[in-house]
């Protein structure tokens, strides 16, 4: 018939071949890696959205990409560094432009692997800000590997197809759901139908030239241990324009990137490599630590004598995300935590009213926080994407209005923390409204989201920003 049971995460995981007995371990793997690490400038990584920061932590994360900032950041002893380009929040031809100018930016530093991080559902403007980022740099015919793996938001590769995990049922299992079939792929400005990753290239760089026939390393390749894995990046260093890589867990791309390491060192080839990539290959090919959770210590704001605004007990979380997951997590937040207000922030508003309704709504929240409360800022969950551009336009016009509230806010007074839903959200909150131009990336609160120290230049210096992206976590873990 037409119906097929669904995958499941134990299926996948009972139908991948063993690890080699000589592969090592995790842990073994993790610190040769930040050997080596220790040993090279740091990793640039061009994040899309901020939400990339989601699985490391003692390093920085730069709003602007002058030559003079990008040199500070490789003078650093940090093992890589991020750099908001915000891109998926920008058209086509506004992210080639961007992406340009950022590789150009770092030529002079010769890198010889740039991070382009994304999205671990496949949406972004895959390849042409790949390609502008790497003609930037000056390299005509880069090798390109696709590695969207993130392990803390279920996110896997199998078999080259590419899954979503759902929750955990009672049992300990998850639903494995083929990325082409979610919500995601379904985006209005850059939404696919597949999900076997270089079929999913395919469609992306249909008619594109220099774009036929992606290569993919799948899990036997990975559990064979590094040289196996190496010598299919040589070959790849030597032949291949695109290369996906399968990962089922963190040993896998543990080994991945050691694999890659050990090709670039023996490889004749000058050939640069793009790492096209969610959050697990940049905590992997720099051996980043594993660091516990954070707690509630570890986020509390320094006090500020110097600092006249009043500081107030309550804070502000700001939902500009319209995911299914984010509406659950929203509802589950407003019913949980009775100690915060819900103020709604209406698009059709924010169309027609433009300033005034944001004035309005930055009073309402003022006075929340007055009176010692919380306040939760939330577009309407209606989805408005009648604009000509994936709702790209209208996207930004809410922005504008959701960082022109935090803006007004903060200005008259210290909320004890910030919270950010969504990815183009968070950027844009903490760059427009916050005036954030460098911070420090803390770790995360719950498992993919992260938590910022804001830098001295921002409206709340030495404040906890927390960064969660709109499409990670449990109904409950916003409200947590």
């Amino acid at each position: 018939g037409f119906l097929r049971p669904p995958v499941t995460l134990s299926a996948l995981e009972a139908a991948a071949p063993p690890f080699s007995p000589d592969a090592p371990t995790s842990d073994e793997l993790r610190r040769g890696l930040a050997k080596r690490a220790a040993m090279r400038p740091p990793l640039p990584v061009v994040d899309d959205d901020p939400t990339g920061t989601q699985t490391v932590h003692g390093v920085s994360v730069r709003a602007d990409w002058t030559v003079d900032g990008l040199l500070a950041e490789f003078e650093t002893d940090q093992s890589c560094f991020y750099v908001l380009a915000n891109t998926r929040a920008l058209n086509v031809a506004d992210a080639v432009e961007r992406n340009l100018e950022i590789g150009a930016n770092l030529r002079p530093f010769g890198p010889r692997v740039v991070v382009s991080r994304s999205d671990s559902t496949l949406r972004g403007h895959f390849p042409k800000e790949v390609d502008a980022l790497a003609k930037g740099l000056g390299w005509e015919d880069p090798l390109i590997i696709v590695a969207p793996q993130f392990f803390e938001g279920g996110r896997v590769t199998a078999n080259g197809i590419h899954y979503v995990l759902g929750p955990v049922k009672p049992g300990g299992d998850r639903i494995a759901t083929p990325a082409g079939e979610t919500e995601f792929a379904r985006d209005a400005a850059f939404g696919y139908r597949r999900s076997r990753l270089v079929e999913w290239v395919a469609e992306k760089t249909a008619g594109i030239p220099g774009y036929d026939g992606a290569w993919q390393l799948g899990l036997e390749g990975a559990r064979a241990g590094p040289d196996v894995a190496r010598d299919v990046f040589l070959d790849a260093l030597a032949d291949a324009r695109v290369l996906c890589v399968d990962a089922l867990e963190e040993r896998d791309m543990l080994i991945l990137a050691e694999g890659l390491h050990r090709a670039l060192e023996a490889s004749a080839s000058t050939r640069g490599v793009v790492l096209r990539s969610a959050g697990a290959a940049v905590a992997a090919f720099t051996g980043m630590p594993q660091k516990p959770l954070l707690d509630a210590a570890a986020l509390a704001a320094p006090a500020r004598a110097d600092d006249a605004r009043p500081a107030a007990a309550g804070g502000v979380v700001v939902v500009g995300s319209y995911t299914a997951k984010t509406t659950a997590q929203l509802a589950s937040l407003v019913e949980t935590c009775p100690w915060l207000d819900r103020v709604d922030v209406d698009v059709g508003d924010v169309l027609d009213r433009g300033d005034a309704y944001t004035e309005d709504v930055a009073a309402a929240v003022d006075g929340i926080l007055e009176n010692g409360r919380s306040a939760v800022v939330a577009t309407s969950r209606t989805v408005r994407q009648d604009d000509g551009a994936g709702g790209l336009e209208i996207g930004a016009k809410v922005n504008d209005a959701l960082c022109g509230i935090v803006e007004r806010v903060a200005a008259k007074r210290r909320p004890a923390f910030v919270v950010a839903k969504g990815g183009i959200t968070s950027n844009d909150v903490a760059v427009r409204g916050l005036g954030v131009a460098r911070a420090d990336v803390l770790g995360q609160v719950v498992p993919g989201v992260p938590a910022w120290r804001l830098g001295p230049e921002s409206a709340l210096p030495g404040s906890a920003y927390v960064v969660f992206p709109g499409n990670v976590g449990t109904d409950e873990d916003l409200a947590r």
